[in-house]
C-alpha cells in the first residue's frame, strides 16, 4: 500500500506517490498534475508488484553498452548505408 501527497510548485499543485519496494526501501514518483493520475500510477505499481512483473526504478536502469551486448546481431552489420535521394 502506498500514499499520495500533494505539494506546491510555482506552476501549481502536484502530487507525489510513495510506496515501499520488496526490500522495504521507500520509492517515490512525483510530478503528477492530478490526483487521479497519481492514483492510477499507484494502482498500476501495486498490481505489478502483486503479479510479479514489478521492476523498480533502480533495476530498470541499464547502460547502452549492456543493452548492446545482449543483442545478437549488431546494428552496423544489419543495416546498410543509405544514399541521399535525388
Amino acid at each position: 500500500m502506498g500514499s499520495i501527497t500533494a505539494y506546491e510548485i510555482e506552476a501549481g499543485r502536484r502530487y507525489r506517490v510513495r510506496w515501499r519496494d520488496d526490500q522495504q526501501k521507500q520509492v517515490d514518483k512525483k510530478g503528477f498534475r492530478t490526483r487521479k493520475e497519481a492514483e492510477l500510477s499507484l494502482a498500476h505499481t501495486e498490481v505489478s508488484r502483486s503479479n510479479g512483473s514489478y521492476t523498480g526504478p533502480g533495476e530498470a536502469r541499464i547502460t547502452v553498452g549492456a543493452l548492446c551486448s545482449t543483442r545478437t546481431p549488431t546494428w552496423s552489420t544489419t543495416t546498410s548505408p543509405t544514399s541521399p535521394s535525388g
